[in-house]
């Protein structure tokens, strides 16, 4: 999801299809887990561009495609016009029709009260119906963030002053909330998937340009890109390998079932 509680992001719709790839890439695996079927209704929270929402509806399932970028928004618009689309917060949402389905790829940790989200998801699913996702688990890019950290620090930015808009929990701890919210959970499982950024990024460069915005709203932009450089050499050491840049990515993906038992209004 993006431009979640208190993040300032700035998303460029275009520059993330072109750079940031990958997230849609990995994401066909949770689809396999969603298992969409024909005549479904699925949700797609943070959908981002529509890319995944367009692979579900050719399936045969309806979606609607929900996300708090505007930006984002309008892309997926202009990319699938025969499609649903919503500007909307993945904390507080509400839809007229009950879902079949939600599915959420590299979004929910974006939203850093993940309490509301499931409480949403809850409230919009059928009885016995699927909340299917993937997001950053504990650890998630841990070298990328403890650079920036190190050079912010550098340049007079304390870490007290830096807003991380990330929430990456344990297993146990999203496990504990999807069932304190209701939810039976079938599959849950977290693991390590280094990942190749694009050639185009120009090392962390276009990392960060997509991701990591508020972590330099506190530095001129005259030297941001200066910033970005140092960003650069503290994580080379440990992501930088046979020329190419690999992000020390952690994920948890999870298919959970709404409790048939739960009286809806």
């Amino acid at each position: 999801m993006k431009e979640a509680l208190g993040t300032k992001n700035q998303w460029n719709p275009e520059y993330y299809d072109q750079t940031a790839s990958f997230v849609a890439k990995y994401g066909e695996d949770v689809l396999l887990l969603l298992r969409a079927k024909e005549g479904e209704c699925i949700l797609d929270l943070g959908c981002g561009t529509g890319s995944h929402a367009h692979q579900i509806a050719l399936l045969g399932a309806s979606v609607i495609g929900i996300d708090a970028s505007q930006n984002m928004i309008r892309k997926a618009k202009e990319s699938y016009p025969h499609l649903e689309f919503r500007i909307g917060s993945g904390e507080d949402f509400q839809l007229e029709r009950k879902v079949d389905a939600v599915f959420s790829n590299a979004a929910l940790h974006w939203m850093k009260r993940p309490e509301r989200v499931i409480s949403s998801v809850n409230h919009c699913l059928k009885s016995g119906g699927r909340f299917v996702g993937e997001m950053g688990c504990r650890g998630n890019v841990d070298s990328i963030i403890q650079a920036l950290y190190q050079a912010l620090e550098e340049y007079g930015i304390e870490k007290k002053d830096i807003y991380n808009p990330w929430y990456f929990p344990s297993v146990g701890e999203y496990t504990t909330l999807l069932e304190q919210g209701g939810f039976e959970v079938c599959y849950v499982s977290s693991f390590v998937r280094p990942t190749e950024l694009a050639k185009e990024n120009e090392g962390i460069k276009g990392w960060i340009a997509n991701f990591a915005g508020d972590f330099l709203t506190h530095i001129d932009q005259s030297i941001q890109g200066e910033v970005v450089k140092r960003v650069e050499s503290i994580a080379k050491e440990h992501l930088y390998k046979n020329e190419k840049w690999v992000a020390d990515y952690k994920r948890l993906r999870f298919l959970a079932i709404k409790n048939k038992e739960q009286k809806t209004l």
